[in-house]
């Protein structure tokens, strides 16, 4: 944890103004003026303090906003108060919006639905940079014409009625795929989560599993507690099994693992292990007489 956010989690602050964003956020109703009051350049004090120099999504935004329900309430909150900042109650910072850096992380979480989307589109202010970052979208107004955007791109002409009708059979088309795929993502996502959940009910060597390359589900999934509990131990482990560890974490991996891996190079670069293993013995008696040998 940075010490930004060591204090910022103690600031009182900061966090009723947090609250009273995705309480505006979440109910779409107008703070008290009290209230409206504290939120007065709010959304440029936190990015400045999250993420200074406009960085993307990072460890302290999730911190305050760990959940897909703040993320999206975020979001609405700080579009609902550029709004605001549009008619003259405080700065619309164009480009740098801090609801783009939000609105990033929400696509990247692919939580961008058509509803959310059409939502924005209603309520965003005329910063034609909300909140995709990107001025070619200023002029978009609702969902549908973010479709038409997309799939005619420049064409900006009227059509007759014939072609209108084809353009909505092709958005409720659009729309029905976007909501199957986004069904059977979470469906996967359930399956796969219902697998650890059982996993971890059994009384399952989880590390051994890791090991073995018996692990049921993929290692990404592995509940932070658990990793915890590896991580804690690494200097504990042979050097053997620190290798296949290392080797069974893939390269795009979640934090803690990368983390975990990084402390295995660091185990072996400083010899920190608490352990020797017969393999090791063997391993550092053989080092000890090829030594002598070339001393000779």
């Amino acid at each position: 944890m940075s010490d930004e956010i060591k204090l910022l989690k103690n600031d009182k602050d900061f966090l009723e103004k947090i609250l009273i964003l995705l309480n505006f956020g979440k109910s779409n109703i107008l703070p008290s003026n009290e209230d409206l009051d504290k939120l007065k350049k709010f959304d440029y004090h936190l990015m400045i303090k999250l993420s200074d120099d406009f960085k993307p999504w990072n460890d302290n935004w999730e911190y305050f906003f760990p959940d897909k329900e703040k993320k999206i309430n975020l979001l609405k909150g700080l579009i609902l108060l550029e709004r605001i900042n549009s008619f003259g109650f405080g700065t619309v910072h164009g480009s740098v919006a801090t609801n783009i850096i939000v609105f990033n992380e929400i696509r990247n979480l692919k939580l961008d639905t058509p509803e959310l989307l059409d939502w924005i589109f209603k309520n965003k202010s005329n910063n034609s940079y909300t909140p995709f970052g990107e001025i070619k979208y200023g002029g978009i107004k609702n969902y549908e014409e973010y479709i038409s955007f997309l799939e005619l791109k420049s064409e900006r002409q009227k059509v007759h009625s014939k072609e209108k009708d084809a353009k909505k059979i092709r958005l409720i088309e659009i729309q029905k795929n976007h909501e199957k795929l986004m069904a059977n993502r979470d469906k996967k996502n359930k399956e796969k989560r219902k697998i650890v959940k059982d996993y971890f009910a059994d009384e399952n060597d989880f590390l051994n599993d890791i090991l073995i390359d018996k692990l049921p589900f993929p290692i990404n999934l592995s509940p932070k507690k658990k990793l915890n509990n590896i991580q804690d131990n690494l200097k504990s482990m042979s050097k053997e099994d620190l290798r296949k560890l290392k080797k069974r974490i893939p390269k795009k991996t979640s934090n803690k693992l990368y983390q975990i891996k990084i402390d295995i190079k660091k185990i072996f670069k400083k010899n920190l292990l608490k352990v020797t293993t017969d393999n090791d013995k063997k391993e550092i008696k053989r080092s000890v007489i090829r030594l002598k040998l070339k001393n000779e």
